[in-house]
């Protein structure tokens, strides 16, 4: 509390400061490459396209140093970990809001559609936009979503339409459409996908080899939202978004020889409400915001073995969250000050008998600093966590304190490039999932504390057209929380390992060449090391070892060859070394490392009054690889996506 009484006394004059407003410059990516931007990396709209992904969750594969566990394609469940770092310890943030999932912990990138993204960025450390909702400042790593509906452009009206139609029973149908008028802009969307999901697999058990059908993997899923923005006066804005998902899916189960038997079926439901105030003046801006998530699941299990003839279990989750976020310039001088306030209560309710209804009320407060000096800018930041948690009659009451330092080089050397090295702590209390389900919970989790270190550089070369970036890292978690599914998606084993060592490189080299005014390629490198050791104790047999499910090496590699601007072919490939399914990294616990090849062809008509058609073609693992993220969840051989997108602005 005492920090945040500070903050208010420092920067509450932004507020009422009278002086002009300035004004606002607007910027755009026209690189269609992921862009390398200090510790953020950058996929625009365009390369989200080439890539096809079928959700946010696939897209996050091409971040150098993340980690994706797939469960199994379209409608399989996606979680993320980056530099050996668990999602939970990553904020998504979509157009400006929080999204929070206290009842699961991190969020299942799954429920994230793509057709709408007009940019993805994901920062290491902190943000370039301290502005950001408290909870997005004191994580991490921040996976910053930006909209279509949500960018603002000088057209005043624009309509998008994507239809897609791919393998296994695959039907996309998304739209949109955006209107600007005066100071306001208007945007409402919907998508609608199925996926009857009965991909063809082939599984080795020794000297046995199974060709058999992926059963119960069917989805219907739809999405939903509205986005309103209205400039009250040259100072002063409000913007509202409403996002709803809804989907309903047949969980597969691990594949397992001689018992294909799986018939649970898990419903869920999504619903995020956000409202933000805007002030802005020449010395600093404050946003006011709220944001309120209700979301519910169901899980139904009609061959548990009870007096009621199976489970149908449903657990309903409520986030509300408020705070108020500032920046202020001082006067004649390079320094800014930046902060907020942020509260956010959550609850858990359900309906079967082992339900605890738990609530969580979570202060977090933050204070920092940057100095933009002419060839250097540090960054300094303190943040507090508060928190209690009630179970029935039961108080716990826990407090936390982080910091985050940052420098980093502004103006670029040829020998030294743009180095920059940052230091962060992070802290993170166990969900509503991880401490409470039925089946899954563990009352007895710690907190998860992180220490981050980070040092690299980026050089621009051959005439701006290699980009080499290089990042050497070490990370240290105490108390890591680890989840390791055992039946199917919604039962787990949940428990911490003591203490986290984690080691890692990350690497990425750009080039592209303009061979002609009609002819351009563009290709790219990415590679990420990774050793992710459990150190508690030396005496464990686990010590040492690599933790489950994460993987040493990864790779990813890609090239595009353009055409007259309107023709082109993208050829990707992601590759995943030898993980283990369990933390002793014995012969018998290795899961094999595959290599995956994607294909997508292009052609863009001709516009015709402001209409604009494309037609692309993608063949995914046209190499026909069999291959799993996680032991015993299949994923799709060889499948194609057809996608028809069209465009008027």
């Amino acid at each position: 509390m005492l920090l945040s009484c500070f903050f208010f006394i420092s920067l509450t004059s932004v507020g009422q400061d009278k002086e002009k407003a300035l004004p606002e410059v607007r910027i755009e990516l026209t690189n269609d490459s992921i862009l390398l931007s200090r510790e953020s990396q950058v996929i625009s709209a365009k390369k989200i396209d080439l890539y096809a992904s079928e959700d946010i969750g696939a897209l996050t594969q091409k971040i150098t140093g993340m980690t994706l566990k797939n469960y199994g394609g379209i409608g399989g469940m996606k979680t993320i970990s980056y530099r050996g770092i668990s999602g939970t310890n990553t904020a998504i943030i979509l157009d400006g809001f929080a999204l929070q999932n206290t009842m699961i912990g991190q969020l299942d990138l799954s429920n994230l559609q793509v057709d709408n993204v007009h940019s993805l960025t994901f920062t290491s450390g902190v943000p370039s936009d301290e502005l950001l909702p408290i909870s997005g400042l004191m994580q991490g790593n921040v996976l910053s979503i930006n909209t279509f509906e949500n960018k603002k452009t000088n057209d005043t009206m624009e309509v998008r339409y994507i239809s897609k139609v791919g393998s296994f029973g695959q039907f996309d149908n998304y739209g949109s459409y955006k209107r600007s008028v005066a100071k306001s802009l208007l945007s409402v969307y919907a998508k609608y996908r199925s996926f009857s999901g009965n991909y063809p697999y082939t599984i080795e058990n020794g000297n046995f080899t199974t060709t058999s059908m992926r059963k119960n993997n069917q989805l219907n899923e739809g999405f939903g939202g509205i986005n309103y923005s209205k400039d009250l006066n040259q100072n002063l804005k409000i913007r509202t978004t409403i996002h709803f998902n809804l989907s309903e899916r047949g969980l597969p189960g691990a594949v397992i020889l001689y018992n294909e038997t799986s018939n649970q079926q898990l419903n869920q439901q999504n619903t995020y409400a956000n409202v933000v105030l805007e002030n802005k003046s020449e010395k600093g801006k404050m946003n006011i915001y709220n944001s309120l998530n209700y979301g519910y699941l169901n899980y139904i299990d009609p061959s548990y073995l009870n007096n009621s003839g199976g489970l149908n279990q449903w657990y309903f989750n409520t986030i509300n969250q408020t705070g108020v976020t500032m920046n202020r310039k001082i006067k004649d001088s390079v320094l800014m000050l930046y902060g907020g306030v942020e509260h956010t209560f959550s609850s858990l309710t359900a309906t079967n008998q082992y339900a605890f209804s738990p609530k969580r009320y979570h202060l977090q407060s933050v204070i920092g600093m940057k100095s933009m000096l002419k060839k250097c800018s540090f960054t300094a930041q303190i943040g507090n966590h508060s928190l209690q948690n009630q179970q029935g009659a039961s108080v716990k009451n826990t407090t936390a304190w982080t910091t985050y330092l940052q420098l980093e080089k502004r103006n670029y050397h040829s020998l030294l490039g743009l180095p920059r090295a940052w230091f962060k702590q992070t802290f993170r209390m166990p969900s509503f999932s991880e401490l409470y389900y039925n089946a899954i919970g563990n009352k007895e989790l710690k907190p998860e504390l992180t220490l981050q270190l980070s040092a690299g550089t980026s050089y621009r070369l051959l005439n701006n057209s290699l980009h080499l970036s290089l990042d050497a890292y070490y990370n240290k978690v105490d108390n890591k929380i680890l989840a390791i599914p055992t039946k199917n998606l919604f039962v787990w084993s949940i428990l911490n390992v003591g203490r986290v060592q984690i080691l890692g490189v990350d690497v990425m080299l750009r080039k592209n060449w303009n061979l002609s005014n009609k002819l351009a390629i563009d290709a790219s490198f990415n590679y990420a090391f990774q050793k992710v050791q459990d150190i508690s104790d030396e005496h464990s047999t686990t010590f040492k070892n690599q933790l489950a499910y994460f993987p040493i090496h990864t790779l990813q590699s890609e090239i595009s060859l353009m055409w007259n601007k309107k023709t082109g072919i993208f050829l990707s490939n992601s590759s995943i070394s030898n993980r283990y399914v369990l933390n002793e990294n014995s012969e018998s616990n290795k899961l094999l490392g595959f290599s995956t090849f994607d294909l997508t062809c292009y052609y863009k008509m001709d516009s015709y009054k402001k209409n604009k058609l494309k037609l692309s073609l993608t063949l995914k693992n046209f190499t026909n690889t069999a291959y799993q993220y996680i032991s015993y969840f299949v994923m799709p051989g060889r499948n194609y996506l057809m996608t028809l997108s069209y465009a008027f602005n």
